[in-house]
């Protein structure tokens, strides 16, 4: 029942408000931390540094994240359960959306139905994301969805990581080369007590736990790395993970989001 509701289509119903004379961009991201944090602080980034206002929706819990991109005023905290479940939030959520006066909406996560919704019902001019179609082959390409003009077909064998990913989507349509991506952050310069200056990160977290390399396994390699290099290895993850080493400094469980 709860994916009957959210397949909806309310666009067509929802109040729509005039273009912005001011450029303004939504980007769109449902991703979880990792795939969150580290290309869209790019894109955001490249986006501010070409004067763009830039508004960015992500999932309500990763809020602290987003405070580190843009201001709160810039931020759409997305309810992802209440989306897909309440067609009386998902009303409203898209009504603010609406209402932003957008004039670009941008969803570069792929496989994502909530982003291309997101993004369909922006009511943005111009709007890119992916085209969900049946078959695989179809999937795998990026297109505008307001006039379906396909772009090029992105594969796995045009980039080796998740920033050219987003490079590729910036370069087609903004229609300019765009230089290598790099993660941007605004963070307090404050070091934790013991924290060297250049270290080995290892996160022992994943969004999915079934991606989690076992540290038992990993944590003699990543030691057997750091003594190679005279570099220390500091170790992070929600929940306190016992392991003392004279190369590794145990950070786990005691760090904040931000």
């Amino acid at each position: 029942m709860k994916n009957i509701l959210f397949r909806l289509p309310l666009a067509p119903f929802i109040p729509k408000t005039k273009a912005s004379s001011s450029p303004k961009i939504l980007l769109v991201r449902d991703d979880i931390i990792g795939d969150l944090l580290v290309p869209t602080s790019a894109v955001v980034k490249w986006l501010k540094d070409r004067q763009h206002d830039v508004f960015l929706v992500l999932r309500r819990e990763f809020m602290p994240i987003g405070r580190l991109m843009l201001p709160e005023d810039r931020l759409i905290p997305l309810d992802m359960s209440a989306y897909r479940s309440s067609p009386r939030y998902r009303w409203n959520f898209l009504k603010h959306i609406r209402w932003l006066g957008l004039t670009l909406a941008i969803g570069s996560t792929i496989h994502s139905s909530v982003n291309d919704d997101i993004v369909r019902s922006s009511g943005a001019p111009a709007r890119y994301g992916y085209q969900r179609r049946s078959s695989i082959e179809e999937l795998w390409k990026l297109r505008r969805i307001s006039k379906v003009r396909a772009l090029p077909a992105m594969r796995g064998s045009i980039y080796a990581h998740m920033l050219e990913h987003e490079r590729h989507f910036l370069s087609h349509i903004f229609s300019t080369p765009v230089d290598t991506l790099y993660p941007h952050v605004r963070t307090e310069k404050v070091k934790p007590a013991g924290m060297p200056d250049k270290y080995i990160h290892y996160v022992a977290d994943a969004g999915n736990m079934r991606r989690v390399f076992p540290a038992a396994r990993l944590l003699p390699i990543l030691e057997r790395l750091a003594k190679t290099h005279s570099i220390p290895l500091v170790l992070t993850a929600l929940k306190p993970i016992p392991y003392t080493h004279k190369h590794c400094l145990n950070l786990s469980g005691r760090l904040r989001l931000e």
